[in-house]
């Protein structure tokens, strides 16, 4: 058996399992299943950002004009475009009578929302170059790393240092918010999650003008590094950069 068959094997859900999950009572699921994770900023710094502007597309429009573009730029992205770009692709969409944080602009199992977006915002506008993370719930930028240097882009991405690009995000997963209900299904689940935030950051880029590009082949234990220190079992997942 090849590696990724072992690990639809380990991952791989049974009928009386699937019954389980569905058949339970909400009413006796544990907090950890229902309880929608939050970053506290404590003592770190919180940059606020611009409340995110109506996208001036339509969604048929956004889909035929969507593609990768990776020629670089060399103006400022503007706060305002990025807070576009964060608050249409992973912000909140509240509901009246829906527990906070519970609905935002993609799905996810269970509404148990594992994933974070990393910011490194290298050419931004008013904004420090210091590693970030998106808080969605205070559409603000949650600073915890230090300043971003070319070096580390190069080495996460490849790139050369002489065209880095303007803002980089790093899509990665807080794995227990996922799998203290789901097990080891939960890691397919926050890969399939990854996949609906990247289609809602390419859709609004396009809708912005700005250009945009996926990136999975990043090194692995440098995103660990940029994204070390908040949550123990976080997993890079997905990368993309602004060029």
């Amino acid at each position: 058996m090849v590696e990724y068959e072992e690990f639809h094997a380990v991952s791989s859900l049974q009928g009386w399992q699937v019954d389980r999950l569905r058949l339970a009572d909400p009413a006796t699921w544990p907090a950890e299943w229902t309880a929608i994770a939050v970053r506290e900023p404590g003592r770190l710094p919180l940059t606020p950002l611009p409340p995110p502007r109506p996208l001036s597309i339509s969604l048929t429009e956004a889909l035929t004009r969507r593609r990768t573009d990776r020629r670089p730029r060399r103006e400022p992205v503007a706060v305002q475009e990025l807070a576009d770009l964060l608050g249409w692709s992973l912000g909140l969409r509240e509901q009246p009578g829906a527990p906070p944080g519970s609905r935002r602009h993609y799905p996810s199992a269970g509404a148990r929302f594992p994933l974070d977006c990393h910011v490194l915002p290298l050419n931004v506008a008013d904004v420090a170059r210091s590693a970030a993370v998106y808080s969605p719930f205070d559409n603000a930028l949650l600073t915890f790393g230090d300043p971003v240097r070319e070096r580390d882009v190069e080495l996460l991405l490849g790139f050369g240092v002489d065209e880095p690009p303007r803002v980089v995000l790093l899509l990665s997963a807080s794995m227990k918010r996922t799998t203290c209900k789901y097990g080891n299904r939960g890691y397919r689940y926050a890969l399939i999650e990854a996949g609906h935030v990247m289609q809602n950051l390419y859709l609004a880029s396009t809708a912005l003008d700005l250009p945009f590009a996926a990136v999975g082949g990043f090194s692995d234990i440098d995103a660990r590094r940029l994204v070390d220190g908040l949550e123990t079992d976080e997993i890079p997942l997905y990368c993309a950069v602004v060029p």
